[in-house]
């Protein structure tokens, strides 16, 4: 019995195929289960349609990925910083010195700087 090697295409179909069979049966959805078992299928038998389904499958993560990130650290930056600093600037007292010196340069201490 020759078997085919799992690329990573194949086990990606696999793994979305499992997921698609356990979501459908824990929801009672059998729809979903259905689609899981096609998927499995479909992919055994073709490697083209393997390879495509991997591909959609992984341009949908990289979608939701790049949306959800930015969104996440919008949210992370408007509660959870910015009532920090506002906190941090309401505590500090206002009578503190900057650090900055603001020092002013003349020619001559710029004729021998060692």
């Amino acid at each position: 019995m020759n078997l085919r090697p799992l690329t990573k295409d194949y086990q990606t179909v696999l793994v979305l195929s499992a997921g698609l069979i356990a979501i459908g049966w824990y929801f009672m959805l059998p729809a979903l289960s259905f689609a899981g078992l096609v998927f499995m299928v479909l992919s055994a038998s073709s490697s083209r349609f393997t390879a495509l389904l991997a591909k959609a499958w992984m341009g949908i993560g990289h979608a939701v990925g790049a949306i959800q990130s930015r969104i996440l650290l919008s949210v992370i930056y408007l509660f959870m910083l910015t009532p920090i600093a506002l906190l941090r600037k309401a505590i500090t007292s206002p009578a503190k010195k900057p650090t900055w010196v603001d020092v002013r340069h003349e020619a001559v201490n710029f004729e021998q700087p060692w």
